[in-house]
């Protein structure tokens, strides 16, 4: 977005209903983010270089205000806050360690050379976001799964609860036995019950005036108690209530140019482990947050954007010496909290920072802490709420389970622990359901499903007796291990004991693992000690080459397509029971006969009528002839009227070659091609010499005009073409009747 985009914005919602919420959002926001800043710049010059922390809260300071620019201006997320986080601030620590050896040399050597070492992991961690969102690399981090993103934000929901209490009284939240003394619980009691009746208004009534109204009373109910107990702000203050501890004069410059010759470069080069290690820390937790931020505010972030907007505000921060920082979950859901979707949050919160950094924060003193504390632990009584209550009846009871395994595993062992069992438990339960989806539809035999080639008659009465036993499994899918195991466990118990030929159609497999592949490995070598012969259908490469050495003594077969298998097995179901018929008695082949009789007689009525109906059609339409293996017509083009076949036989291919269907003498192809214009749905070739009669839409007019009488007749033909080729005797029967 553009700087005049930006300001007519700003401008914009200024004169709206969101200036007020955005005001107070941006105010408080502000003052945490200078406390957290300040709080981090501690963590870092720990131990030996404790004596660097008021200067270091310059550096976060720095590092804070100028993420707040260039998210500001380039965010997608009008609500977008970043600051230095917790986890890259820690391993941080290790680096100050190793640097405070310097102090017996020079203390500004050593204070410069940790900068140094921060503005490199600043650096580093802003070029890692930028090269994820430049390549588009964030959204393959959309595949974390829905529970385990709830579970980390019921997670985070109660380390803000807890973490707003703390700012209240002052007091770590490792720290139980000190949270019930009755001193700090005359301090954190007060917000807690605040925050409480907060939450319980905003359950029902979300007006945009209710923080701002909340904040201003809560401040003033401080001051009246402190006016009533006698108590100075000063006393106030050594008290805990009242924030302190902020620089009361400006911190910028911290360094100058002159100083960074003090910087041991071998030192800030040994530390580039440990820099890496907080890019990929940074990198985890900048997607965990703005996925919570998304979820939570319920709105479709571009993670790419964010990261590259990431990307150049810590390289920003970096000139300044700041530690790297990313998305703050707690202050970016305040703003959609209140309903303060504007960048004007980001411009005051961005705007009292720089004030504390230039001018020093003796104004922030002056706001009660369990005030404060009482917004974050409010965003964290809305987390619990909805990820643990509200989600109760609006999820399955198993993904419910994890959230709460999740949440739990965080608050006792840490988000990185936490993270790590939703993952693992989310594969298992995966694993468990995806292993249940059906990989294959109900099985057919041969009676039911018949290849394309033509057959006579009596080899279709016999192939409809001896065709149960041969059965087809068409497989759909991606094959693992778990629903390969399911499939070939449950075949084998179904498998009836007398099946000669199994047909296992891959075809619209998409994939499968090589444990996949050693289940049906396992599957052939039982069917083969049946006797039973087996066809794989376009086998996955890789179960092809698991199977390439074993398929002979396995009875195994590879087919290109469905159609090459079914013709095979037919081919050997009819030779068997040819030969069969021929060693018994002649009554076998009489009752063969009985039974085809009618249907032979039909078709021989039907093709007198084809040759009757193609004599009289002769006058008004084309003959074509065709040479065996000639083409007759290709995909996509123009049929160019009806298609009646005289003689001879054709065959329709697919792009890839495959024979979809076989037609006869008889046949008609393409009936609306006679009416409006259509065209060839594969290729057509003629396996035979071939006479065709076209009729095309204008011979079609011509000889409704001139014998209205034989067209009709064409009709009737076409109407009953499917029923005359079916093999039952009464579909026959009733189309000869009509």
């Amino acid at each position: 977005m553009s700087k005049e985009n930006v300001l007519s914005e700003i401008i914009r919602d200024f004169h709206s209903d969101k200036v007020f919420p955005a005001l107070f959002t941006g105010v408080i926001n502000g003052i945490l983010l200078v406390i957290v800043a300040v709080s981090f710049a501690a963590m870092i010059f720990a131990g030996e270089m404790s004596g660097f922390a008021t200067r270091a809260a310059g550096l976060t300071l720095f590092g804070a205000c100028a993420m707040g620019v260039v998210l500001l201006l380039t965010s997608g997320l009008k609500t977008h806050v970043s600051v230095a986080q917790d986890a890259p601030a820690a391993t941080l620590v290790a680096a100050s360690t190793v640097v405070a050896g310097l102090l017996s040399v020079s203390s500004e050597a050593a204070f410069m050379t940790l900068v140094a070492v921060l503005a490199l992991t600043s650096c580093l961690t802003g070029l890692g976001f930028y090269l994820v969102g430049r390549f588009e690399l964030a959204n393959l981090f959309r595949f974390v799964p829905y529970p385990v993103i709830g579970g980390f934000l019921a997670g985070s929901g109660w380390f803000l609860f807890v973490g707003g209490l703390s700012v209240m009284c002052g007091v770590a939240p490792s720290s139980f036995g000190a949270f019930i003394a009755l001193d700090i619980v005359l301090k954190w009691a007060p917000g807690l019950a605040f925050a409480s009746i907060l939450f319980m208004i905003l359950q029902r009534w979300s007006h945009f005036l209710i923080l701002p109204v909340a904040l201003l009373g809560g401040t003033m109910a401080y001051y009246l108690a402190f006016f009533f107990c006698d108590l100075s702000l000063d006393q106030a203050r050594a008290l805990g209530y009242l924030v302190s501890g902020l620089p009361t004069q400006g911190l910028w410059p911290v360094f100058s140019l002159n100083s960074l010759t003090q910087i041991h470069w071998d030192i800030v080069v040994s530390q580039l482990p440990l820099s890496g290690s907080v890019v990929l820390i940074a990198i985890l937790g900048m997607l965990l947050n703005i996925s919570g931020v998304e979820i939570s505010a319920n709105e479709d972030i571009d993670l790419n954007r964010e990261f590259r907007s990431l990307g150049m505000a810590n390289l920003l921060a970096a000139a300044g010496g700041s530690s790297p920082g990313y998305t703050s979950l707690s202050l970016s859901m305040l703003g959609v909290r209140t309903g303060a979707l504007s960048r004007i949050c980001g411009l005051i919160s961005t705007l009292v920072v720089a004030f504390v950094l230039f001018a020093g924060g003796q104004v922030l003193a002056f706001f009660p802490k369990p005030v404060l504390g009482a917004f974050l632990s409010l965003i964290g009584l809305f987390f619990l709420w909805d990820w643990l209550v509200h989600t109760y009846n609006r999820m399955p009871k198993i993904d419910y389970s994890l959230i709460l395994v999740i949440a739990i595993v965080i608050i006792w062992s840490g988000f990185l622990a936490g993270i790590m069992v939703g993952l693992a438990a989310t594969l298992l339960i995966f694993v468990v359901r995806f292993s249940r989806v059906a990989v294959v539809d109900s099985p057919r035999d041969l009676r039911r499903l018949k290849s394309t080639k033509p057959r006579t008659i009596p080899d279709r009465h016999l192939l409809q007796q001896v065709g149960e036993g041969a059965i087809c499994y068409q497989l759909k899918g991606y094959l693992f291990f778990g629903s390969a195991c399911l499939f070939v466990d449950k075949l084998r118990a179904d498998l009836p004991a007398d099946t000669g030929f199994l047909i296992l159609d891959f075809s619209a497999v998409s994939g499968i693992d090589i444990s996949a592949a050693k289940h049906f490995h396992r599957l052939l070598q039982a069917v083969a000690k049946s006797g039973t012969a087996t066809y794989l259908v376009h086998p996955p490469q890789a179960l092809a080459k698991a199977l390439e050495e074993d398929l002979p003594t396995l009875h195994g077969h590879l087919a290109d397509h469905l159609e090459q298998a079914l013709i095979a097995v037919e081919n050997t179901l009819l030779a068997d029971a040819h030969l069969s018929m021929s060693a018994q008695r002649a009554a076998s082949r009489d009752d063969l006969f009985a039974l085809a009789a009618d249907d032979m007689l039909l078709q021989l009525e039907r093709q007198e009528w084809a040759e009757s109906l193609a004599e009289r059609l002769a006058a008004c339409a084309t003959c074509v002839h065709f040479q065996a293996g000639e083409s007759i017509g290709c995909q996509d083009q123009v049929v160019g009227g009806l298609l009646l076949l005289v003689s001879g036989t054709v065959s329709e291919q697919s792009g890839e070659g495959t024979v979809a269907r076989q037609q006869t003498a008889g046949a008609v192809l393409y009936p609306q091609a006679q009416f409006l214009e259509v065209f060839f749905a594969c290729d057509l070739w003629a396996d035979s010499q071939v006479s065709i009669l076209q009729l095309s839409p204008a011979q079609r007019d011509s000889l409704e005009r001139s014998t209205p009488e034989l067209s009709l007749e064409l009709d009737r033909y076409v109407l009953t073409q499917d029923a005359y080729f079916s093999t039952k005797p009464t579909a026959a029967r009733m189309c000869n009747e009509l």
